[in-house]
């Protein structure tokens, strides 16, 4: 999952400090959990700022 989060937001053009910032933390926070297949409750949430935030590019 985690993989498909990298390859949306790379595709989408949304840089992680984009979406670490509409989840209220640091893109180093981000980045670390990044390294553990998140839940797919987290999944889900991340990958729908992915979409708004490319929306409004």
């Amino acid at each position: 999952m985690n993989q498909e989060i990298r390859t949306a937001a790379k595709k989408l053009h949304v840089p992680f400090w984009k979406i670490a910032d509409s989840l209220g933390i640091s893109e180093a926070t981000f980045t670390r959990m990044m390294r553990r297949e998140l839940p797919k409750d987290k999944y889900d949430q991340i990958m729908s700022i992915i979409e708004k935030r490319a929306a409004h590019v």
